[in-house]
């Protein structure tokens, strides 16, 4: 999803890297002031920060729904507990077992070295707050499966909290079998629903792929063989980026990582972002920068074209 800054309207434009499709979608409830947590089979989970009027000291509070640019649904969920600003939460949500309908909405709050977990249900949409009282190090990547919600920090190490039995446990990180303590993490749930974690050391010259085993507390090292067939969509570090796998064929194995910079020029400093694209079959690097913010994002496959559609644009041209 990327929109240029020289853009004055809502439209953002999608490029699907699999099918080479080009979509231009006017969503007025992705404007400036909004920020994409996460993103799951086409939904997105949004926050918008605004102030809540005069006589109230102009205090930013923060609005959160749920959308699906596909067929323009919208679930508004309550605002964020205790009036905090976009910029303190992460997020994710889960699906009901029988369909992709929304289910559990996960908000993270981290302020300095605390953690502290909102969990809310669509339906009666009442925030439930839950602490851990770990340290947590650099920001995280949060995933809820089932009544599980998995947080990564920046050294490797994850918390999982059971919602039903209110308990926190941690696995320790293993980034130092890329002998280094500030390799990249990526945490992200494959299509078979395992939860999976990629690893690159911070000279970009060793990859490892790791599955979670909950039954041995531990991170199970995966063989080259587990990165093919798929594409896998990585965001600059932990955080506010997407990181999801597609299947793909057999043939197709390919890490899309993506990276935001701030370019200064003579008007001042500008947002860019960055997209490389490593096949690993054949060894190649493909590098892309656009002009503006981009994110990664799970829309899935569009059965039709969205209400809210402007321009299409087939592979050919986009």
């Amino acid at each position: 999803m990327h929109r240029s800054p020289a853009n004055k309207t809502l439209c953002h434009f999608f490029v699907d890297l699999l099918t080479k499709e080009g979509f231009v979608l006017d969503l007025p409830d992705l404007h400036e002031g909004t920020a994409l947590l996460f993103s799951r089979q086409g939904w997105l989970l949004v926050l918008e920060s605004h102030n809540v009027g005069p006589g109230h000291g102009d205090v930013p509070k923060a609005s959160i729904a749920l959308l699906h640019p596909e067929t323009d649904a919208k679930i508004i969920m309550p605002p964020a507990p205790k009036e905090e600003t976009v910029e303190q939460f992460f997020g994710c949500f889960s699906f009901a077992d029988d369909d992709c309908t929304p289910h559990l909405v996960v908000l993270a709050k981290l302020v300095e070295t605390k953690l502290t977990l909102y969990v809310a249900d669509v339906v009666d949409k009442e925030w439930i707050e839950h602490s851990c009282a770990n340290q947590i190090r650099g920001n995280i990547t949060v995933l809820v499966i089932g009544m599980k919600v998995y947080c990564l920090d920046t050294s490797g190490r994850l918390f999982i909290f059971n919602i039903t039995t209110l308990q926190w446990t941690e696995f320790p990180g293993n980034a130092k079998q890329l002998d280094s303590d500030r390799a990249h993490h990526w945490m992200m749930e494959s299509e078979e629903g395992e939860i999976m974690k990629i690893e690159q050391s911070s000279d970009m010259t060793k990859l490892s792929l790791s599955k979670l085993d909950e039954s041995q507390s531990s991170w199970k090292r995966l063989g080259i063989s587990a990165f093919m067939g798929r594409s896998w969509f990585v965001g600059s570090s932990v955080g506010h980026d997407n990181h999801f796998v597609v299947k793909e064929a057999a043939k197709i194995t390919k890490i899309h990582r993506l990276s935001s910079f701030c370019q200064a020029s003579s008007s001042g400093c500008y947002m860019g972002t960055d997209i490389n694209i490593l096949d690993l079959i054949k060894g190649s690097v493909i590098g892309a920068e656009l002009v503006g913010d981009g994110q990664w994002v799970d829309l899935g496959r569009f059965r039709n074209l969205p209400p809210s559609i402007m321009c299409y644009l087939p592979p050919s041209q986009s």
